[in-house]
């Protein structure tokens, strides 16, 4: 078994559960709407363009896509994860230990040293 296979067993956690918790936790709302319009305005605009998000102080809306069965279930299998997907399942873990009243949890101790998955590499502008 798998780090994060042991983890979920060991706290009565059914990967059910973390596919539930992930598509309410990641849904999106009205003040996530209002954040991509304001991302939206922030790129058009002349003088804002240029600056980061940050500095403008807007923050980053949910994705309005939960994690899905296959997802949880490779990460069960130990199979690699992107860096989004990984931080998803963090936070639904974590939202599940929240409601049984027991501490939050960090990367690695759920994924332990399971490879992160790669992007695809950027093309080469050769001319």
């Amino acid at each position: 078994m798998g780090t994060l296979q042991d983890f979920i067993h060991s706290k009565g956690i059914a990967p059910d559960s973390i596919v539930a918790i992930s598509q309410k936790l990641e849904v999106m709302n009205p003040q996530d709407r209002k954040l991509l319009a304001q991302r939206a305005a922030k790129r058009k605009g002349k003088e804002t363009a240029s600056k980061p998000y940050a500095e403008l102080n807007i923050a980053k809306p949910h994705s309005g896509r939960g994690l899905t069965a296959a997802t949880v279930a490779s990460a069960l299998n130990e199979q690699a994860l992107s860096v989004r997907q990984r931080s998803k399942m963090l936070r639904a873990v974590n939202a599940l230990l929240e409601k049984k009243k027991e501490a939050a949890v960090d990367m690695k101790t759920l994924f332990g040293d399971t490879p992160k998955k790669e992007g695809k590499k950027p093309k080469s502008t050769k001319k």
